[in-house]
């Protein structure tokens, strides 16, 4: 591609060589605007597309709409998540209610009263078993009934001190941990989402728009192609022996073909290797011969035929 650029140049000097005087040090080349390829950053299969080739779009325009179904699947889990991790930590903040604290007390009460008769019981039980009055295994259940609502009655009083005493300093810290993760999620997935709509970056005209609805992308796909709202810039070959005569900022001026007007322009990008073979690879006479990429944007030059051969005046 860089070959043919620069075999295009040569001829277009031909067509331009009117434009400056003989002596004068020279570069060619063609007429460029910016050019931004926008790429499928999701996988799906275009459902919607909002513009046509050739029109102005502004910068945040829709310019196409991917299948979006399951990722919206996937935000509304994550914001369930959310929800139920702030409702939890609100909880743990709030801390329990005078209901459930006196609801706790009662369970504790009721156990307590079943525990003393499972005592009595038990006592019952063993002077049947002395007598041979009851089977020893009636004193055994008996016993085991007593354990178990020793058991409940041990749980229900911790449950009851951990109301009364409110929630752990560290409950809270790993609360708030978790509902900060699944906010973190959640706007991964919402940012997920936004990439299923293609939306332009710069203001600027469509030029290319290689895929079409219903076609089926994958992430790194190109999708559409604009070409940047402003002045164009002139995408030049300086020749190595005018290399060290300008730099980034340089003022030079721009010859169009077969427009009589010429242009202010500034230099905004140099190259620092050649386009062909290494310098130090080539003798004196084949350096010469080398030339460096530079693009020079011009200045107050709108509506201008991108493509066109250029000649600029080097100092």
């Amino acid at each position: 591609m860089l070959i043919k650029q620069l075999i295009c140049a040569v001829f277009f000097s031909v067509g331009l060589t009117g434009c400056i005087n003989k002596g004068d040090s020279q570069a060619f080349g063609t007429l460029e605007l910016d050019r931004i390829i926008l790429q499928s950053k999701a996988v799906g299969e275009i459902i919607e597309v909002c513009v046509s080739e050739g029109l102005m779009v502004k910068k945040g325009q829709i310019l196409l709409r991917l299948d979006d179904s399951r990722q919206q699947e996937v935000v509304y889990r994550a914001k369930a998540d959310t929800r139920q991790a702030l409702a939890y930590l609100e909880q743990l903040r709030n801390g329990a209610r005078k209901e459930d604290i006196k609801a706790a007390l009662a369970e504790v009460e009721a156990i307590t009263a079943k525990l003393i008769n499972a005592d009595k019981e038990v006592e019952r039980a063993a002077i049947l078993a002395k007598n041979n009055s009851i089977k020893k295994a009636n004193l055994d259940v008996a016993i085991s009934i007593r354990d178990t609502l020793a058991a409940n009655q041990k749980y229900a009083q911790e449950n009851l001190n951990k109301l009364q005493n409110g929630v752990r300093y560290e409950e809270i810290m790993q609360a708030e941990a978790a509902y900060e993760k699944s906010c973190a999620s959640l706007a991964i997935e919402n940012n997920r989402l936004e990439d299923y709509t293609i939306k332009a970056t710069r203001n600027g005209r469509v030029d290319s728009l290689p895929k079409y609805c219903g076609e089926q992308v994958q992430v790194g796909t190109t999708i559409a192609i604009i070409l940047a709202d402003g002045s164009p810039y002139a995408r030049i070959y300086v020749p190595e022996a005018m290399r060290a005569k300008i730099s980034i900022g340089s003022n030079l001026i721009v010859y169009i073909d077969n427009i009589a007007k010429s242009y202010q322009g500034v230099v905004r990008s140099l190259a620092i290797d050649p386009a062909f073979t290494p310098y130090y690879a080539l003798n004196q006479k084949e350096r010469s011969r080398l030339v460096y990429l530079a693009e020079v944007q011009l200045k107050d030059a709108t509506d201008l035929p991108i493509g066109l051969p250029v000649q600029v005046k080097l100092p």
